[in-house]
């Protein structure tokens, strides 16, 4: 049915919304490549239409398919949108507390995995270190804290130990469900 959807498409933007249905329905099977491919599919039918919500949600598509650099892109793509979105006035909350940090640790993590270093460090150093009882910091802190064991960095871990604390002390059972 999907395909007849994909064919029969009258306009970009229903081609756009085809694709990610598709993702998601690949998703849920656990079919996690033909997930990405069609979340791809999407941006490529239509990049303007996807906001850094989604194109976050490609980077970590990308990290969970083990594409390091297009984890890296997507990232950059999304913090990319979410500042075009702030200079037309959109506000930060749109998409939650801590969204851009929740798109640097996509881009620390990718770029950990392909062992730049030097990259890492500039991304890391952008994190905003404050408190909250936003679920997905605990993915955030522990993302941080395994950037700072791989840079034997214990001068940093002792200058964001408390944040660091609490972000990892979120329930990640709630972390879990924001997720789905």
């Amino acid at each position: 049915h999907m395909n007849r959807a994909l064919r029969t498409a009258s306009t970009p933007y229903f081609k756009f919304i085809s694709w990610q249905a598709m993702g998601l329905v690949h998703q849920m099977k656990n079919e996690l490549d033909r997930a990405y491919s069609a979340f791809v599919q999407s941006y490529e039918t239509m990049p303007e239409a996807m906001d850094a919500q989604g194109l976050n949600n490609l980077a970590n598509a990308a990290l969970i398919g083990e594409h390091w650099e297009a984890a890296v892109e997507w990232a950059v793509l999304a913090e990319e949108r979410y500042y075009e979105l702030l200079r037309n006035g959109g506000s930060p909350q749109i998409f939650g507390d801590h969204f851009h940090n929740m798109v640097l640790s996509n881009r620390l993590l990718g770029e950990m995995q392909l062992k730049d270093a030097d990259a890492a460090r500039t991304t890391f150093d952008r994190l905003q270190f404050e408190r909250t009882d936003n679920p997905m910091g605990v993915m955030i802190g522990a993302t941080a804290l395994a950037f700072l064991i791989w840079q034997n960095d214990f001068e940093t871990y002792r200058a964001t130990e408390a944040v660091l604390t609490q972000w990892t002390a979120i329930d990640s059972a709630s972390a879990l469900e924001v997720m789905g």
